[in-house]
């Protein structure tokens, strides 16, 4: 999986993850606008999530970057699962209505 190659040298992560945004059909500018807005763990969560969904049949992408731009943008991931990492951009969820 990406996440663990990430994980092996900061230099490199940037790089990679970039390129795993261009694999989903961002351009190098959305993907640039992406890792300058997000950290890894939010990005890598919402590919896992555009991934899972698209496996299981649950979605049908005419437009994968459109629909992965969207996922970044408007987060994706399951609420109230925890993050892989407390330095996510989402906020917390305190059980508050």
């Amino acid at each position: 999986m990406l996440s663990t190659a990430l994980k092996s040298g900061e230099g490199k992560n940037n790089e990679l993850l970039r390129e795993r945004l261009e694999s989903f059909g961002l351009t190098k500018k959305q993907a640039a606008d992406m890792l300058s807005v997000h950290d890894e763990v939010y990005i890598l969560e919402n590919l896992e999530m555009v991934e899972r969904c698209l496996d299981e049949g649950k979605i049908k992408v005419i437009n994968l970057a459109r629909y992965t731009y969207s996922a970044l943008r408007d987060d994706y991931r399951p609420k109230g699962l925890p993050s892989r990492a407390s330095n996510s951009s989402r906020q917390p969820d305190h059980g508050l209505p």
